[in-house]
């Protein structure tokens, strides 16, 4: 499913809460220990042939989206050896072409439901580990992923993030862990370049993580 164009703030909580809705269908208690998200890296679906948007399967991106994905080795980007130091398969996300349009960096979100866990969230039980490879490859380059807690309705709870600062040519693997706050019972992952780049968004990502666990 393709977003519309928008900025970012305002506009995210409005869609973070259209998220919410859907049908209502029988729910498996959600896994601990386990990573929550589907296709963290970048594996399933086609890679870019020509830098262009391509539709990244689990993920929600803008119409006409510029953030794509990229394979290890293609030129200018990271190489197959950057890539298999952490095992991060073929393919990572990038960010892409800066939006000349909109005044932006487009971005990636992912919307997790978790279920059977209220009674632990509301009584501080759990904890939730967001982990993401990160580069952020020129000085005007700030990869950055966040995790949205909203309530039954995805009503803003709190945020948390990881990320980098350009300018580095390595990954690094920044993690941040966290009590799940009461009343969480869905979270939102967001992946962009958060620089001020007006032409590429050389913002990279691979093996985006989230999971839950005891506290």
């Amino acid at each position: 499913m393709l977003r519309n164009k928008l900025v970012w703030g305002f506009g995210f909580a409005a869609l973070v809460v259209a998220l919410a809705a859907g049908p209502v269908t029988a729910a498996t208690t959600t896994p601990l220990n386990a990573n929550l998200v589907k296709n963290p890296s970048a594996e399933a679906g086609p890679a870019t042939a020509d830098g262009s948007g391509v539709p990244i399967p689990n993920w929600e991106t803008v119409t006409d989206s510029n953030f794509t994905v990229v394979k290890y080795g293609t030129p200018g980007g990271p190489t197959k050896s950057q890539g298999s130091a952490f095992n991060g398969g073929k393919k990572f996300f990038w960010a892409g072409n800066y939006d000349q349009t909109y005044g932006q960096c487009d971005d990636a979100i992912q919307n997790i439901k978790i279920n059977g866990r209220n009674s632990q969230i509301d009584g501080h039980k759990l904890k939730v580990t967001l982990s993401a490879w990160v580069e952020a490859l020129h000085s005007t380059d700030l990869a950055r992923v966040t995790l949205t807690f909203g309530d039954d309705t995805n009503n803003f709870i709190s945020s948390i993030r990881v990320g980098q600062q350009g300018a580095k040519t390595t990954f690094s693997h920044p993690t941040v862990t966290v009590k799940v706050p009461a009343h969480t019972r869905q979270v939102t992952v967001r992946m962009y370049d958060a620089g001020t780049s007006n032409d590429f968004c050389d913002a990279f990502f691979d093996r985006i993580s989230v999971t839950l666990s005891q506290a």
